[in-house]
C-alpha cells in the first residue's frame, strides 16, 4: 500500500470521527442517556460539551494534517509522520487501559479505529524496510 493511501484512509477515517461527534452536541441528553440514567448537573454537562469540542476539534485537525502529508515523497519523512502517528495511537491505547483498569470511562469502540490506525502505520513502516534488504 502506498503511503498516499495510508494517508488519506486514516486521514478522511479521522475527519469522518470529528464529523460524527458533531452531530452528538445538539441531542447531548439523548446521546448520553445510553450510558447515564440520572439526572446530569448543568455544570457537568458542559464540562462534558468542553471535552467533546475538544476531540472534534483534535481528529479533525489530524485528519486535515495526515491528508496534507500525502504529496510527501521521501521515505524519511513518511516514516517520520507515521512514527509520530504511532505515538500518539500509543498515547490513546494507554489512555484506554488506565480507564479499563480503574474501571471508568463509557465505551471504548475507539479502540478498534486505534488498533486499525496504528496496524496502518506500522505496515507502511516495516514495508519500507523490507523493501531495502
Amino acid at each position: 500500500m502506498k503511503s498516499r493511501s495510508v494517508f488519506l484512509i486514516i486521514g478522511t477515517i479521522h475527519i469522518l470521527i470529528g464529523l460524527s461527534l458533531i452531530g452528538m452536541i445538539p441531542n447531548f441528553d439523548e446521546a448520553i442517556n445510553t450510558w447515564i440514567t440520572s439526572e446530569i448537573p448543568q455544570d457537568i454537562k458542559e464540562v462534558i460539551l468542553g471535552q467533546t469540542r475538544v476531540i472534534i476539534i483534535h481528529s479533525t485537525g489530524t485528519g486535515i494534517i495526515l491528508l496534507y502529508c500525502r504529496s510527501l515523497k521521501d521515505i524519511k519523512d513518511v516514516k517520520k509522520v507515521l512514527i509520530g502517528y504511532l505515538f500518539l495511537m500509543a498515547m490513546i491505547l494507554t489512555n484506554i487501559a488506565y480507564e479499563i483498569a480503574i474501571g471508568v470511562g463509557g465505551s471504548h469502540s475507539g479502540y478498534n479505529f486505534v488498533r486499525f490506525g496504528g496496524t496502518s502505520g506500522m505496515y507502511r513502516i516495516f514495508e519500507h524496510k523490507s523493501q531495502k534488504q
